[in-house]
């Protein structure tokens, strides 16, 4: 790396003194000659792996004769547009690949059923019986008796009562009379009814309970017996209450089954990129067109971060 700057370095030194050497020539420059528009020397060398600036560097002060002053050193051909060849330096980088693991399959034996119709069975309770005599009811019609309270009669002691006049009088104060006495004026008479003796009559003196005759009932009344099959016992069995469908084995057959399903991955390799030629611009690579004996367009930062990079 060291040798390639110092390459570069006399390289530079010495166009900055073909530069002066001109400057100083007393002849005035033809108007109809330009500028050699030959490109820069440093990316016209491919095996220079790296270049930090297509513009060579300003050459450094020579103890020449001074450059006169009507007569400005002339600004090199590169910086006049926004691209130049530049040469990346080798890069590692990873490539992404999708990688395909085929399934893993394996052969086993399976059984083939068929459908079948099977019985169903089910236990039940089945009742023993036995003959036996049993009693026989009938019906007939009967008084119906109910108690009720019948009352006692005798002679009781009645009040007897009269009416009188009772007078209504005003009380009001008296102050002429030497006793302080209320002056009392009748107003009216009212009616009122008062005790003024007792006799007897009849009436009732008390309650007795009797047992009466309300009317008829039906009671039903045992006129006999008679042989009935009565339930002595119970006993469980085993009936058929329908059928089913079943599956049964019938045989084997062979199949190919998947153990491990396709598995798809994504897989990164390291590649190394050798260094090459390209286009740097100030501008917007995908706007670009590469220079000739470039195929590719790189912004100059991500040029200079290569760069950077490759002297790590």
């Amino acid at each position: 790396m060291h040798v390639r700057r110092t390459f570069l370095l006399v390289l530079a030194t010495a166009i900055g003194a073909t530069a002066v050497a001109r400057a100083d020539d007393p002849t005035p420059p033809t108007p109809a000659t330009p500028v050699s528009p030959e490109p820069p020397p440093v990316p016209s060398e491919p095996p220079a792996p790296t270049v930090e600036h297509t513009t060579p560097p300003p050459a450094p002060a020579v103890p020449a004769a001074p450059a006169a002053p009507a007569a400005p050193m002339p600004v090199p051909a590169p910086r006049a547009s926004d691209r130049w060849i530049g040469c990346l330096p080798p890069q590692r980088t990873w490539v992404p690949r999708e990688e395909v693991t085929p399934p893993t399959t394996c052969e086993r034996s399976v059984p083939v059923y068929e459908t079948v119709r099977v019985p169903i069975h089910e236990e039940r309770r089945v009742p023993v019986y036995r003959e036996e005599q049993v009693p026989v009811y009938g019906t007939r019609e009967v008084d119906a008796y109910e108690d009720r309270s019948v009352p006692e009669y005798g002679e009781v002691p009645v009040t007897t009562y009269e009416t009188r006049a009772v007078p209504v009088k005003l009380a009001l104060p008296n102050p002429f009379s030497c006793d302080c006495e209320d002056l009392e004026l009748k107003l009216w008479d009212r009616c009122e009814r008062v005790a003024c003796g007792t006799r007897y009559e009849r009436g009732i003196v008390g309650w007795r309970t009797e047992r009466v005759v309300v009317g008829k009932r039906t009671e039903t009344y045992q006129t006999g017996t008679e042989p009935k099959q009565v339930v002595a016992g119970w006993r469980t069995e085993v009936v058929e209450v329908g059928s089913r469908e079943e599956q049964r084995c019938v045989g084997w057959r062979t199949e190919t089954v998947i153990v491990e399903p396709e598995r798809r991955r994504v897989v990164h390799d390291c590649v190394d990129v050798p260094s090459r030629l390209v286009t740097v611009t100030t501008g917007d690579p995908a706007k670009t067109e590469p220079l000739p004996g470039t195929t590719a367009v790189v912004h100059e930062s991500v040029f200079s971060r290569a760069l950077a990079n490759e002297g790590r």
